[in-house]
């Protein structure tokens, strides 16, 4: 996985090495336990940012367009890195409250009235309260990259087939490869028909069979 896509040390150590792990936890420490406001002389304008070397491990820009540092740090962070919610009222929260309940489903009831009262609370402070952004200019990144988008809507950020690498490219060229595939008579086969039906029984009748036994 990408550098700052997780928060699990196993997944950075491999990929940075140690002087400047060293360097890259002391930085996040220091905005995580520091208390506000931000002494603008300590603030450092650029986090979260990666080094030209190890973003080049995890971009591959092939779109031939000249794509700001700030849109590339965004999206070399990769897909399970914990982007801040820019709007509360975008918050999904039946759907959090469903991903809840169907993780707790095994435990005993004292257990999940617990958690569901946990989880109000963090919920219900997280939509009343209203807090400084610990990261302000994240958030300026990720306006940046949505803007980006917006104005270059024939750019495609994709993940690579191997290596967990994001690829920039264009539309058209990503079409022309996905023709070139799929123009190759010895992998693919031109079907008449839909099989998904015709799966999805198979798949079924494998099911019910199962459970039946």
């Amino acid at each position: 996985m990408p550098p700052f896509a997780t928060n699990q040390e196993s997944f950075i150590v491999p990929t940075i090495p140690s002087e400047q792990l060293t360097s890259v936890k002391s930085r996040y420490s220091y905005y995580r336990y520091t208390s506000y406001p931000y002494r603008r002389s300590e603030y450092n304008p650029h986090f979260p940012c990666v080094s030209r070397e190890i973003r080049d491990q995890w971009l591959i820009n092939l779109s031939g367009e000249n794509i700001p540092d700030d849109v590339l740090d965004i999206a070399c962070l990769g897909r399970n890195f914990g982007v801040p919610i820019i709007k509360k009222t975008r918050l999904q929260v039946p759907l959090m409250i469903a991903s809840i309940e169907s993780q707790i489903t095994s435990v005993s009831h004292e257990e999940r009235e617990s958690i569901r009262k946990i989880c109000v609370d963090v919920i219900s402070n997280f939509l009343t309260k209203q807090r400084r952004p610990r990261h302000p200019n994240l958030l300026a990144k990720i306006k940046a990259a949505k803007d980006f988008k917006q104005a270059h809507p024939d750019i495609l950020f994709l993940k690579a087939d191997k290596g967990n690498v994001t690829v920039a490219i264009t539309r058209e060229t990503y079409l022309a490869k996905m023709a070139e595939h799929l123009n190759d008579t010895t992998t693919y086969t031109v079907m008449l028909t839909d099989p998904t039906p015709v799966i999805e029984k198979r798949v079924n009748q494998i099911v019910k069979h199962w459970n039946n036994r």
